[in-house]
């Protein structure tokens, strides 16, 4: 069975989230879309896990013909299978990247609701047509209008030569990731913070199933990965900092957590920086290593390249410094995932040399589905190079797999 997922805004994080989890490669990919055909997970699960991915469901054909008859035929007879009994809820959302294409294909689509909720009345069935004002249903639309539970929602993939066909099976709890980002006590966005749903993505690409796993965030500031890393099921999360007040909102936004009933870990703080990781934590104590370091002053935009390239030495030597002491404390076979700033002056990028100083360290490379992930947003300054590597060992990086 083919899986379609809608992915984030940054889809290389996306696709590559989705890959370390279940070991799967999309068959297709576009933009924000792409198809798996060897995606064997259990897709509930796996959408609560992900932060990267905005929808998930089931491909059930692939068109060539946009005739709307037709289409309404099959929707119709589709929804029917699904509920041979009671009122019909359904609704849909058309997508693509090529915008010509799309175009031609929702003018030729643009009664198909109507014509799919005749059909149904013709069969003697009841039905309602979810609408919105955008072009696309959101996930608060599906959820909101029982789409999942109590009717469909039908996605259309248009490609440069066919429509793929598919029915919503999960979508994103855009409330369960509004409550943690904006409703915690203590989050910090002067500071460059870290977004949860970016947060989770990189715990994600550890490949690690968290039972009776360690992970440590050397710089953890108000502890937005020990959040994440807890939730998904990390036995034991360990945060450092330079700053006591950092440990101090770390350290609320656990108690929060725990307010809230949410599933969380054993947590321990530490005052300290990265290099120093030894006076704290045992040698080989430590699963992961997930971790944002610092980004640098904040940058106002009129900063010259000799300016950045000064600011990016002193990032190479803390990078020399603190992954040196990190790796003494982490396992054999230990994966680091790190988020280390990317600095555009007039949009050209300049990044820290990462790769090349933890291959001098003794860190292996630890490749994913994409090979640059950047996390970077128009306009802004600063931008995220998001890298993985290992401790070798004899066997190889455990995979995680959703099922």
């Amino acid at each position: 069975m083919q899986i379609f997922a809608l992915l984030g805004a940054h889809p290389d994080l996306s696709i590559s989230e989705i890959g370390v989890l279940t070991n799967a490669s999309p068959s297709w990919s576009e933009g924000t879309l792409a198809i798996f055909d060897n995606l064997e997970a259990e897709l509930n699960p796996l959408q609560f896990r992900l932060g990267g991915t905005q929808k998930l469901g089931l491909v059930i054909s692939t068109v060539t013909s946009t005739d709307q008859q037709e289409l309404a035929s099959f929707l119709a007879n589709d929804l029917m299978t699904l509920y041979p009994e009671g009122k019909l809820n359904f609704g849909l959302s058309v997508y693509g990247h090529n915008q010509s294409r799309l175009d031609q294909v929702r003018t030729a689509t643009k009664n198909l609701g109507l014509e799919t909720k005749s059909r149904l009345k013709e069969a003697g069935r009841g039905a309602r047509y979810v609408i919105s004002r955008e072009a696309t249903l959101s996930a608060v639309v599906v959820v909101s209008n029982h789409l999942l539970s109590k009717g469909a929602e039908y996605v259309l993939l248009v490609r440069d030569n066919d429509v793929v066909i598919g029915r919503t099976v999960a979508v994103q709890n855009v409330d369960d990731w509004a409550n943690r980002d904006f409703n915690r006590p203590r989050r910090n966005a002067k500071q460059g913070m870290l977004p949860p749903k970016l947060a989770r993505i990189m715990v994600n690409l550890t490949g690690l199933e968290g039972v009776d796993k360690t992970l440590l965030d050397p710089f953890c500031g108000s502890g937005t990965v020990l959040m994440e890393a807890g939730l998904v099921g990390f036995s034991k999360i360990i945060g450092g900092d330079i700053n006591e007040i950092a440990i101090a909102d770390t350290e609320a936004n656990q108690d929060w957590l725990i307010a809230q009933n949410l599933k969380t870990a054993e947590l321990r703080t530490y005052v300290g920086q990265a290099k120093d990781v030894g006076n704290h934590i045992g040698a080989r104590s430590v699963d992961a290593i997930v971790t944002e370091t610092y980004l640098g002053r904040p940058r106002k935009g009129l900063e010259t390249e000799a300016e950045i390239e000064e600011a990016i030495d002193y990032l190479v030597t803390l990078y020399e410094e603190s992954f040196e002491a990190l790796k003494n404390v982490l396992k054999p076979g230990g994966v680091v995932v790190v988020a280390a700033p990317v600095h555009f002056v007039n949009e050209k990028p300049f990044y820290v040399p990462v790769t090349d100083i933890m291959h001098k360290l003794g860190y292996t490379s630890a490749p994913t589905t994409c090979d640059n992930m950047v996390y970077h947003h128009k306009d802004q300054y600063v931008g995220r190079q998001i890298l993985r590597f290992i401790i070798p060992q004899a066997s190889p990086l455990p995979i995680a797999t959703i099922r």
